[in-house]
């Protein structure tokens, strides 16, 4: 084997081939850019206006300052909403992993702006306004260390503000709900149980609830990426530990719902959640669907979408329009 000298201190250290070409390894590594939060979980965007717009919705955007970029969200708005000067409850909607705000995301039931239209106009749903958030595809709604995903700041800090100033809302948690699916199922109950004091409601689909083990063995890039490899970090704020945390400010004020299929291979993880909010005595509802997966096509959870709706709907404590609104 071919040997070297390396300078150690005051002397010399006889070191092998294998050992020089280590460190050399070691040193070029030190010198790559570190890859960001942004560039690993793939947000690709932060805005993306859909190939083929919806009648029934504009893509919007707004200016994040903790991340510096302008970040789209999509809207409806309900009948009556441009001839009236009333002010409406609003319900967000966080995409699962992979998706963004586009309203023809797989993480939307297909028609669901169409279904909500009718029922609206129907009087089987009081007006209220929709809005789907960008979840940055594999964000897991946190905030990353190095700042270049800023998913829970820029949604709580940057876009609820920003639709309350900018849309007659019903601008408090008495007109406010949150929802989401698989990842964005996930995202709301961590919000829902993080700020309840924003949020009357949370309706979460086949919520991807996997702790920071279960994450690591599926995606092993996504705490590195957004904790640097903590994994304390990833759970403090995961909705299991909220819950608890926050039990005495959750209970008897905000309503939860949860909906997932008895084939979903998430459904144990929400099993446990239960679990916990019976213990904790927190009042909730779960809702196991019958011979349904982590299925979103139209014969899937998805289907009860517009049932949610009505839920938020009915947890709403200004459920109607508010009238004579200046804004």
């Amino acid at each position: 084997m071919s040997n070297t000298w390396c300078v150690m201190g005051t002397g010399l250290r006889r070191v092998g081939l294998p050992m020089v070409l280590g460190m050399i390894a070691l040193s070029a590594a030190a010198q790559m850019p570190r890859r960001s939060a942004f560039e690993i979980l793939e947000v690709g965007s932060w805005s993306n206006p859909p190939a083929k717009p919806n009648p029934l919705a504009s893509h919007r955007t707004y200016y994040s300052a903790a991340m510096k970029v302008d970040v789209g969200y999509t809207i409806y708005l309900p009948p009556g909403y441009a001839t009236t000067s009333d002010r409406y409850p609003v319900v967000y909607w966080l995409p699962g992993g992979g998706c963004t705000e586009e309203p023809d995301s797989p993480s939307i039931a297909p028609g669901l702006l169409g279904g909500i239209d009718e029922a609206i106009r129907k009087g089987q749903l009081p007006p209220l306004i929709f809005v789907i958030v960008n979840g940055g595809r594999y964000t897991r709604y946190y905030d990353s260390l190095d700042g270049t995903v800023m998913m829970e700041t820029t949604v709580i800090r940057e876009l609820i503000p920003h639709i309350d100033a900018t849309y007659r809302t019903v601008a408090s948690r008495d007109g406010r709900a949150i929802q989401g699916g698989s990842m964005g199922g996930m995202g709301s109950l961590k919000f829902a149980f993080k700020y309840p004091e924003l949020f009357s409601s949370v309706v979460a689909f086949c919520p991807a609830l996997l702790d920071a083990e279960a994450n690591m063995k599926r995606n092993p890039t996504l705490i590195p990426a957004l904790f640097n490899g903590d994994k304390t970090l990833f759970t403090k704020d995961s909705p299991a530990a909220m819950v608890v945390t926050n039990a005495d400010n959750i209970r008897g004020r905000l309503a939860i719902k949860i909906v997932i299929g008895s084939e979903d291979g998430l459904l144990e993880w929400s099993e446990k959640l239960h679990a916990s909010m019976v213990v904790l005595k927190i009042s909730h509802e779960l809702e196991i669907v019958g011979g349904v997966g982590h299925d979103f096509g139209p014969k899937g959870i998805y289907e009860h979408q517009l049932r949610a709706l009505r839920y938020a709907a009915d947890h709403f404590r200004q459920p109607q329009p508010v009238s004579g609104a200046s804004q």
